[in-house]
This record gives structure tokens, sequence and C-alpha cells, in this order.
């Protein structure tokens, strides 16, 4: 018979009653296991979105490097951008650090930005800039006279909690009465707040510019104001004393006004002090709510959930949707004004429209989200492989796991067998002839599988020297129990 250079080995079941169940729920265990660590590190390719995965968390994330990688947006000096609560427009005014101990800071043409929220926004000052446009002077003209007018806000935030650096914003304000198209979203059951401050907003707009036009007189009518609004927050929201101002007004005739008669007119007074009697009673309170419409709804649009806010205190929110904005003129509609929305056929008055829009399903609770400034960024995820791919990614990382794994089982099992049993590297033949002889046959029941089973039966064929010899080697069986190697290699020649 011809001898091959490669060999087979024999195989001898384990005489373990327990050793089939580990290996089958053993090997089931593993296989999901597995499958699993497979997954979480060869399962994924990096593509470009932004979202987090259950493998990035210890233990998972220790085994793979397939971490979110975003490429950094850059906040630049001069530059525009939006919230996520998608409110007003905001611009970049300027960058800067830390200020050192000599009053001095560090400034940036642009900082990195990668979606932190914003922290600790300061609403500065709001100017309020006015111009008439036509020649509309007495007590018939209207708020269309001052349409040309403008707020703008100054912000301070950070871009991150505990960080040094700061942007400077503003923040213009320039829409026209009922006319919202300055907000970019308007959801008045996801984001009630911003929604009734665009409502203040509209509301408290229209009222100022029309106290601007009854407060001209018809020989000297003003041309234009310029306001200057600043904010005490240690004071009450619902106070004037909130509110600290400025200001000049011009006419025609080239001759400038102040609005604070006080010598000093650049020092800040507060508002509820206003005593100009040239100028309608009417423009402080015009001023005031305003000014804090502005400032909330600004607070609200950049996520602050601490400090006061008109649109987050359900008791100042009414006050100034009750506020009284009459200018003396029945026939303005800042004196009569109506809050409209979309699930109502008629307005409601200003005064009534809290408590009768605060009940209805499509209005939703006040309050303020965290905000990050809205963009798109670049970043490198990790995304889960085409079916196919990942298939067979799974086969061939078990399969080599798997064989690593009963590799190490067989050889602790094997390992553990010969300490117990001194005729465990004995194959399955070399055992039967151990137990029956060379010279009886061994046969395996068919209804039996067990070892017990095998069956020994005398050889009944006659031969001449091999009998002499297999009777010799069956007579050395029956006196000597322990076999020598050479002994079993002659039994296996004449067997």
């Amino acid at each position: 018979m011809h001898a091959s250079f490669f060999s087979y080995s024999l195989e001898r079941p384990y005489p373990f009653r327990w050793f089939t169940w580990i290996v089958v729920i053993g090997g089931i265990a593993f296989t999901a296991l597995f499958s699993v660590l497979n997954v979480a590190t060869n399962g994924y390719n990096l593509t470009t979105l932004r979202e987090s995965h259950w493998y990035q968390r210890a233990p998972l994330s220790w085994l793979n490097n397939l971490q979110v990688t975003c490429q950094a947006q850059n906040l630049a000096v001069g530059s525009d951008f939006h919230t996520t609560n998608l409110g007003l427009s905001h611009h970049i005014q300027n960058v800067f650090g830390a200020e050192y101990s000599n009053g001095t800071r560090d400034n940036f043409a642009a900082i990195p930005y990668l979606g932190n929220y914003l922290h600790d926004c300061q609403v500065n000052e709001i100017r309020i800039k006015m111009f008439r446009v036509d020649n509309c002077s007495g007590p018939f003209c209207s708020w269309l006279s001052w349409r040309r007018s403008t707020a703008t806000a100054s912000t301070t935030c950070a871009i991150e909690a505990g960080s040094s650096s700061r942007l400077n914003i503003t923040t213009t304000w320039d829409a026209e009465p009922n006319n919202f198209d300055s907000f970019i979203q308007l959801d008045s059951r996801e984001e009630a707040s911003m929604w009734w401050g665009s409502v203040l907003l509209s509301m408290w707009f229209q009222s100022l510019r029309t106290q601007m036009a009854h407060s001209i007189s018809l020989n000297d009518p003003f041309d234009w104001a310029d306001i200057t609004l600043g904010f005490d927050t240690s004071k009450d929201i619902t106070s004037m004393d909130f509110i600290t101002y400025l200001g000049s007004v011009g006419k025609n005739s080239g001759q400038l006004q102040w609005l604070n008669t006080d010598p000093n007119h650049w020092n800040f007074h507060p508002l509820s002090s206003f005593n100009n009697s040239n100028i309608q009673p009417y423009l402080p309170q015009q001023l005031d709510g305003f000014a804090k419409a502005l400032y909330s709804t600004i607070l609200i649009d950049f996520g602050q959930t601490q400090g006061p806010n008109v649109l987050t205190d359900p008791h100042a929110l009414q006050y100034y949707l009750s506020s009284s904005f009459d200018v003396n003129r029945t026939t303005d509609s800042a004196g009569t004004y109506l809050v409209s929305a979309l699930w109502l056929e008629e307005g409601v008055p200003a005064n009534e429209s809290f408590h009768a829009l605060n009940t209805s399903d499509s209005m939703g609770p006040i309050g303020a989200t965290p905000a990050q400034i809205f963009s798109q960024y670049a970043c490198q995820v990790p995304q889960l492989k085409p079916a196919g791919t990942l298939a067979l990614a799974l086969i061939i990382g078990d399969l080599v796991l798997l064989q690593a794994v009963w590799k190490i089982f067989s050889w602790a099992a094997g390992w553990w067998l010969k300490r117990k049993d001194s005729h465990a590297m004995f194959c399955g033949g070399c055992l039967q002839h151990m137990k029956c002889g060379p010279y009886q046959q061994m046969r395996r029941s068919d209804e039996e599988a067990g070892e017990s089973s095998t069956k020994c039966l005398t050889r009944t064929k006659s031969f001449s020297t091999e009998s002499i010899q297999g009777n010799f080697y069956q007579r050395e069986w029956q006196n000597s129990r322990s076999l020598s190697a050479e002994t079993l290699r002659s039994w296996a020649k004449y067997g």
C-alpha cells in the first residue's frame, strides 16, 4: 500500500457525559459573542454623518478606533448664523479671548466650532435708529412714516461652558408689523416662547413707531432718533428700572435734543426717570415693552435657561401682552392690536391672547431650549457595511475565533484526560485488542453505540504457522495485562 507524505489523525470519543453539551452550548454562546465583537470591529465603514453608535462606549470602544471625527466649522468675524432654535439671524461682530491683568485681550479672526452649546449669553445693549421717510407731520401721521427704523442688539456669548473665548454678536430687528419673515421657523407647539416673542416684537415695534409719528409738531417735526438701551438685571423684569437709556432726537431745522435733560447726557439713566416734556409721555412705555421683547427673544433663541426673561415667565408675558400702548389715536391699530394664529378664524385682543391661546392643543409650554449654532459639519462617522459584506466578514471572523477556542478547549480536555487515564493515547483498535486478544474478532451491535456493545468472537479459520504464533501471543495476553509497544505491533501484524 502506498504511504503518502500527509497523514490523518485517528479519532476517539471523549469519555465524558458532559462534554457534548458543553461544546454545543459554549459554541452557541461564543458564536454570539464573537459576532458582536466582529460587528463592532469589522462591520462598519467611515462615512460623513453625525451620530453616536453603541460600540463607541466601553468596553467595545477598546477594540476599535472608529471614532467620530468632524472637520471643525470656523466661526469667522463678519459671518452670519442661526441657532438650532431657528429664530432670528445673528451676525458675529468680533471674537476675543480672556482679558489679561493689564487690561488687554486677544482678538481672533475666527475660531473653530464643533457644535458646542452657547453659554453665559448676556444682552449688553439695544440701539434703536429711527428715520422718518416722508413729510407727514401732525396727529394724522402713522407708523408708516417711520417704517425705515431698525433695532440692533449686542450680545456676548461663550461657545463652551467655562471657555475664555467669547463672541460678540449683533442681532437686528427691522420687520414690518405682522410680518414674521425675520424668523426661520415659528412653531407654537414646540417653541412656544419663540412664537410669543414674535408677537411681542411685532406689537411693540409697531407701537414705538406710531409713538414717534405722534411726537412731532406741524412746524418743526423730528427727522430721526438714536436711542441706546441698557439692562439692569438685578431689577424685576416688569419694572421700568430694568431698562436704562440714553439718546437723542433730531429735527429738520438741525436742532438736536437729548432725551435726558441731565447735563451729563452720556450717562445711562433708569427709564422710570424719563422726564422730557418735549417728548410724548408714552415713549418710555413703548421703549420698555419693545426692549424687553427683543431682549427676551434673543435669549430664547440662544437657549439661555437662566436669568430674567419675559418669555419664560407666564406672569411677565401676560403683563406685556396686557399693557396699554395706546397713543391717543383711536384710529391707530396700535391701541387695538389683535393676535392671530393659524388655528383661529379671527384674531384675539392682545390682552386676552395668552389665556385664550394657551389652552389650545396647538400651543406648547413656554420655556427655553439649549441652543447650538446651526451649521453643517463634515464628519467621518462609522456606518454599517452592506449585508453581504457584513455576513462574509462575520463568517470569516467567527470561524477563526471559534477554531481558536476549540483548539484551546481540546488541549485542556486532552491534558486532563491524560492525567486520569493511562490508556488515553491508545487508539480504539488497540484497546479492543487488549480486551479480546489478537485472535478474537470484534463486532459492534447495530442497536448499541457504546463501547460496552462491542463483543468479541473467536475466529474459526484454521491455520498452521500463524496458528502456532497466534496461540503464543494469546498465551502472552493471558499471562500479562500490560503490553509493550512491540507486542502490540506483533498483534497488528498477525491479527
